[in-house]
C-alpha cells in the first residue's frame, strides 16, 4: 500500500458505508429526472457532500479492512451522483439553492 489510502484506519471504511444508504435510498426513490436540487431537498441529505467522495472511496481502495472494494453498487451510486453534478454544472442552479447549499455544506461563497 501507498500514499494516503495506506494511512487511512479500517475503521474509517466501516463509518463511510452506513452514511452512504441514505443518500442511496433517496437516490432509489427519486423521479428518473431528478435533478441534484431536489434530490438535497427536504429533508436535506447531510451526507450528501461525503457521498460524493465515499462512493469512489468504498469502490476502489485497496485497503485491507474495505470489504466494500469491486462492489458495483457504489461505483453506480458515485456514477449516478456524478451524473447530477455534470448536469447541474452545464445548467446552473437557481441561486438560492447554491447558497442554501453552500451554507448547509461549509463553502464560502
Amino acid at each position: 500500500m501507498c500514499g494516503i489510502v495506506g494511512l487511512v484506519p479500517g475503521r474509517y471504511y466501516r463509518l463511510m458505508e452506513p452514511g452512504m444508504l441514505p443518500v442511496e435510498r433517496r437516490l432509489k426513490t427519486a423521479e428518473p429526472n431528478t435533478g441534484l436540487a431536489e434530490l438535497d431537498a427536504t429533508p436535506p441529505l447531510k451526507d450528501l457532500p461525503s457521498s460524493i467522495l465515499a462512493g469512489p472511496v468504498l469502490y476502489a481502495s485497496s485497503h485491507p479492512t474495505n470489504t466494500a472494494r469491486g462492489d458495483a453498487r457504489w461505483l453506480g451510486l458515485a456514477l449516478r451522483i456524478g451524473d447530477l453534478l455534470a448536469a447541474e454544472s452545464v445548467q446552473g442552479p437557481p441561486q438560492e439553492v447554491m447558497n442554501d447549499r453552500n451554507r448547509r455544506w461549509g463553502i464560502d461563497p
